[in-house]
Parts: structure tokens; sequence; C-alpha cells
């Protein structure tokens, strides 16, 4: 008996460690925490970057280790990654090639399954991320914005109902706004899309962007704006959201010049 228990002890002590003596836990606790810390520091894009490398590098000896894909993933998702490259013993031309591997990887990982959602932006992914933990805000953050793709706002909002998950997740008041707009709802469109200006996620349940968050939601404020029928409150909404990047504000600034 006591020959089993050592047996036993030595079997947990290395199942976490790799063929080169890597502990693969180690490395993953350390990847996720310069993920998490990404998101709370000024110099965002370079402490991204960093998490991706420390990710790839460490694929490289603890290619099953879903913290680090899922950092390496959501680190690419947000454009912080270096394509071509290989992960884990598989080649990844870009971020979507990326999450598939990830995902053949992680079947039962719903935030890996949620990057290839939102990745692909396919309906159908969407579902399979929500399947997986259907109390996942993300994933359902992410059928959202494939149904509304798809001309199903209704469904959208139905799935983006007000709760303290849903609240937690950063760009979540955002797509409301965006499913409310294309349902014909301008007016609540344009209460909901202000929510997010100033809003802040201690509790995010992954890490975030926050100048994507801010330009989504400068966008969707300005054009539900627009549909409201008031132009001379969205252009310097518009504007701020075309200075972060947003190629659909400046199309629609151009529009209401002419």
């Amino acid at each position: 008996m006591r020959l089993l228990a050592v047996s036993l002890l030595l079997l947990v002590q290395f199942a976490a460690t790799d063929a080169h003596g890597v502990d693969c836990d180690a490395s993953a606790r350390a990847v996720t925490q310069d993920l998490r810390d990404a998101a709370d520091v000024a110099n965002q894009a370079g402490a991204f970057r960093s998490a991706f490398e420390a990710g790839r590098e460490a694929l490289l000896t603890c290619p099953q280790a879903e913290p680090l894909w899922y950092a390496v993933v959501r680190t690419a998702e947000l454009g912080f990654g270096t394509f071509p490259v290989s992960l884990g013993g598989a080649d990844a031309a870009d971020p979507v090639d990326a999450a598939r591997h990830a995902a053949d990887r992680n079947p039962k990982s719903a935030r890996i399954v949620t990057v290839l959602a939102r990745l692909t932006g396919t309906v159908a992914a969407a579902r399979e991320a929500v399947a997986l933990d259907p109390s996942y805000a993300p994933a359902r953050t992410a059928l959202a914005a494939a149904l509304v793709h798809a001309g199903q706002p209704d469904q959208a909002l139905a799935l983006l109902a007000a709760g303290p998950d849903i609240e937690a997740a950063p760009g979540t008041r955002t797509m409301r706004a965006q499913a409310l707009l294309a349902a014909g709802r301008a007016g609540d469109a344009v209460n909901e899309a202000r929510r997010d200006l100033n809003a802040n996620w201690p509790n995010a349940p992954e890490p975030f962007l926050i100048m994507s968050v801010r330009r989504d939601a400068e966008e969707t404020l300005g054009l539900a704006l627009l549909a409201d029928r008031r132009a001379g409150e969205a252009v310097p909404h518009l504007r701020a959201a075309a200075g972060l990047g947003s190629q659909t504000a400046a199309t629609a600034l151009k529009d209401i010049k002419r």
C-alpha cells in the first residue's frame, strides 16, 4: 500500500511536467498572470505582445496546456500576434488559423472556442462556444454579434438580458446597442451605447484592449444618434471612433458632409 501511495504521489508531481522536465503548470500560471496584467498597464500593446511571445515559447515544451493556447490566441485576436508562426508544433498563418489549432487541441475550452467564434463571426461556432459553457458571458456576446450580423437582433437581445455576468463583460452594452439599432430601436440604442463610454470592468472574465472597447462604443453611439436623426450630436462620437481606427465611423462622417 505504501508503495502504491508513493507511486500515486509521483504521478501527481510529474503530471504537469513535460518530457524535458518543464513544469507546465508553472509556465501556464506565469503567462496567465502576464495576460491579466496586460489589461491594467499603460502600455497595453507592449504587454499583450510580451504575453503572446511568452505563450508561444512555452507551447514549445507544453503543447497540451490550455492556458497557454488561450493566451496566444486571445492576444493574436487583439492584434498582437506575429504571423506566420509555429504554435505547439502546428503552423499558423494567421489568428484564425491559430484559433482553429487551439480549438482542435482544446475542444472543451469555451473561452478558446469563443475566440474562434469571434474571429470567424459564424453563428455555428458561437453556438458551439455557448453549448460548452452557457454561463460564459463572452460566448453569449459572440453569439449575439453573429445573430445581429445574420439579421436576428431580437434573438441577440434575448441572449444579452441584463445580469451581473453580462454587465462585467467589456463591450456587452455596446453589443446590446448594436442589436437595438438593428431592431430599429435607435433611441434605446443611444441610451445603451452611452453606458460603455464611462464604464470600467474590474471583474472582466477575460483580458481586453480598452482602446477597442472605446472605439466600438463611440462608433455605435454615433451611428445610433444618426439613426435617431441627431446628426449634430453624432459627429463628435464618430470623430472619436474614427480617431481610434473605425473605418465605419470615417465613412459615416464623409456621408454627413455630402
